[in-house]
């Protein structure tokens, strides 16, 4: 719940990334970028179930924190990641032009 919008604990994060000037027409390429990345965390994740992983045991380090983690809280972190990145384009979306 904590790391899911909307946020209401406050997380000190990386330094803030500006947005690269980029072209209406190559909101297509990074669409499909996100849906190529995703395509294939689906079928790792495929795999993992063919190879009957357990996935809250078999562990890593974070490379953005330098901590341990399990597949399961390594996947359930990256899905709070993207979900704030959509939640972050929706609000954008609505102070621009008022829709979402």
């Amino acid at each position: 719940k904590t790391t899911r919008p909307p946020y209401k604990l406050k997380i000190k994060t990386l330094t803030p990334m500006k947005p690269k000037e980029s072209r209406p027409e190559e909101f297509y390429s990074f669409l499909d970028q996100l849906v190529e990345m995703n395509g294939k965390f689906i079928k790792q994740i495929q795999e993992f179930e063919v190879q009957k992983l357990d996935l809250d045991r078999v562990r890593g380090k974070n490379p953005v924190f330098k901590f341990k983690m399990s597949i399961t809280e390594f996947l359930l972190m990256l899905d709070a990641h993207q979900q704030r990145h959509f939640w972050q384009t929706d609000n954008t979306l609505l102070k621009l032009t008022g829709e979402r």
